[in-house]
């Protein structure tokens, strides 16, 4: 079996339903590139084998790991980091890698979600509005609840779809790629902030507008209205922001910028990573001079850069972002928390962090980096080893791409100190990892 919580027979085929250690029966399927099939009947059930309970996990694949109980999901998750760093032969740290650290909530704990519409067929089905079918992603299936989210947001999208209804706005048509309203997407804060972005195929004001004013009228609760057409977001009503707060800074947030979906877990990642860079720096305390500085890259709207700024307010802190919008709300978020030791770039990480730029610095005294699931790129590897930064703080979302790029940044110099895995995502087979690397004595 394979610990991702599918099967995997000799004649590779990769069966979704299932759990290491059991026996299935199984109806095989052909997709592109690679065999596969479905659970049919547990002929000798796993002892973490559970009831799903959402009544659409056969057809969402928002949480395929529900036949998993929560302490199986975290043993798997474990496995699946520690398979990964073995293909790749990472040297593990002396004391090891930890359990993974649970989710402080494992069911409403999503700050986001994006719902889909999609017109009917005449004499077929009525106007539906949910999420992409995980055995057609084509095909949408109509949402009657969602056990990731607070229940104030699917509450929220059953508004939204019945002033839609009420105001006779065109659904989407995916098949003829007719209609207006395609989706709608929703986000809370911890703080009780909620924003709604209606999307539209096509900025069509005259129709817009007066579902935007019902629609507002109807939902006294939400504080900032936006809409989106042709993938551009326009401002309708309310506050311009989000207002987010962890580890006691406060976080102005765009409606299209990136915050961790989990925020009260987003907490215990944000304190694993100042954790770990506080009793890095503060060993070396001797050896780093105070204005050594510490980078970091993919910044978005600049958490991690503004927390290590914080932390010590006489090292100068520099973040790097590709998107233009992110780094506005990251200027916004060090001027909020009075920080003025932290600067941001906007750039493309690897047309901005090269061997060139790092030259132009001092010897950093730390560089960390949260690139995204697929990792970071190998240039950029090599201006990180370049700069020789004494350490190197990891945050990822995958484990097989954290490993291969350890494996380079290993050769390069570095030695792995300290593992540290997360729950971000409970249900699914995702695994958030922190790890501090160190420059191995010359």
């Amino acid at each position: 079996m394979h610990p991702g919580g599918r099967a995997f027979s000799p004649d590779k085929v990769y069966v979704s339903g299932g759990i290491p250690g059991e026996e299935v029966e199984i109806v095989k399927e052909r997709r592109k590139g690679f065999r596969c099939g479905r659970v049919t009947k547990v002929l000798a059930p796993s002892p973490y084998r559970t009831l799903p309970f959402c009544p659409h996990a056969q057809e969402c694949g928002g949480c395929p790991w529900q036949h998993i109980s929560y302490e199986g999901q975290l043993l798997w998750k474990k496995e699946i980091l520690l398979g990964a760093l073995k293909k790749y032969e990472i040297p593990l740290p002396p004391g090891g890698v930890p359990d993974v650290l649970p989710s402080p909530l494992i069911k409403g704990y999503r700050n986001k979600a994006e719902y889909t519409f999609e017109a009917g067929t005449p004499g077929m089905q009525e106007h539906i509005m949910g999420f992409h079918s995980t055995e057609d992603r084509d095909n949408v299936f109509d949402c009657r609840e969602c056990s990731l989210l607070p229940e104030n947001i699917h509450k929220l999208a059953l508004q939204v779809k019945k002033i839609a209804l009420e105001q006779n706005i065109p659904f989407y048509q995916y098949a003829g790629r007719t209609g207006l309203l395609r989706n709608v997407l929703l986000r809370c804060t911890t703080e009780g902030d909620l924003c709604v972005v209606p999307g539209f195929s096509r900025r069509e004001t005259e129709i817009i507008e007066p579902f935007m004013k019902a629609l507002s009228a109807s939902c006294p609760g939400v504080t900032s209205w936006y809409y989106c057409a042709d993938q551009v977001f326009y401002y309708f009503s309310g506050d311009t922001y989000l207002h987010e707060t962890s580890l006691g800074f406060e976080f102005l947030i765009s409606p299209a910028a990136f915050y961790q979906p989990n925020p009260r877990q987003a907490n215990r990642l944000y304190g694993t990573v100042l954790e770990m860079a506080n009793k890095a720096l503060a060993t070396d305390r001797n050896s780093i001079p105070p204005a050594a500085p510490i980078f970091d890259l993919y910044t978005g709207i600049g958490t991690i850069a503004c927390m290590l700024a914080g932390m010590d307010k006489d090292r100068p802190v520099t973040g790097i972002e590709g998107n233009a919008a992110a780094v506005g709300d990251a200027v916004k978020n060090a001027s909020r928390n009075g920080l003025r030791n932290v600067h941001f770039i906007t750039g493309d990480i690897l047309e901005t962090y090269t061997t060139g730029f790092v030259a132009g610095y001092s010897q950093p005294a730390l560089v960390v980096l949260d690139p995204p699931r697929s990792g970071t790129l190998i240039e950029i590897k090599k201006a990180i080893i370049a700069s020789q930064t004494q350490y190197i703080i990891y945050v990822s979302c995958n484990p097989v791409s954290l490993a291969w790029d350890l494996k380079q940044l290993c050769e390069g110099g570095y030695a792995v100190k300290e593992i540290r895995p997360l729950d971000m995502f409970p249900h699914t087979q995702h695994v958030e990892t922190v790890v501090l690397c160190s420059r191995k004595d010359p």
